[in-house]
């Protein structure tokens, strides 16, 4: 497996299931650019996961330049080492017109790290639900309608009408939580 490439317990054909998710995607009415950037974020995503931050001292920390991982997350997303650096391990306030620039140890660096992985899937995932929203939205003559379900594992939603399988998916939940 140290080429990259490794063989599949279940023998699935990887590249007939990524032609399958294109054509889903096309259904769907996602165009080929867009699929691009899912792609490529997707990808930075895998790439940020791999990232590490050092120790400066016990108050500041840093990007691990020497990460393989890191080329490609830069790449992927855009950005200068420079700028995903500061944007990990700093943050600033700003108090009467004047901004203070402040460093963050390493525990707390690799929870913005963490926040950053997840606000990037959200966000993602929040347009690909979008896009097939607005794609599946029957028209104002319609009568019957679709929607899709989702089993949110993740904890507790507040709907304004709880259903049985909100309910199921609640006490799933609480029995995995024990």
């Amino acid at each position: 497996c140290g080429s990259g490439l490794c063989d599949r317990r279940d023998n699935a054909d990887d590249s007939e299931q990524f032609d399958e998710l294109v054509d889903a995607l096309g259904l769907i009415g996602i165009g080929n650019n867009d699929m691009e950037y899912i792609f490529s974020l997707l990808s930075a995503l895998l790439h940020i996961s791999n990232l590490t931050l050092l120790s400066v001292n016990d108050e500041e920390s840093k990007v691990e330049q020497e990460n393989e991982h890191l080329d490609q997350v830069l790449t992927l997303l855009g950005l200068e080492y420079d700028a995903l650096d500061a944007a990990l391990t700093s943050f600033s306030i700003q108090i009467r017109n004047q901004e203070y620039v402040r460093k963050l140890p390493k525990e707390k660096a690799e929870k913005g790290l963490e926040a950053l992985a997840k606000a990037l899937y959200g966000a993602l995932f929040k347009y690909i639900v979008r896009t097939i929203n607005d794609n599946m939205r029957p028209s104002s003559t319609d009568k019957k309608t679709g929607s899709i379900g989702m089993l949110d594992v993740a904890g507790f939603e507040h709907f304004e009408r709880n259903s049985f399988e909100q309910l199921c998916i609640n006490y799933c939940n609480e029995v995995l939580q024990q």
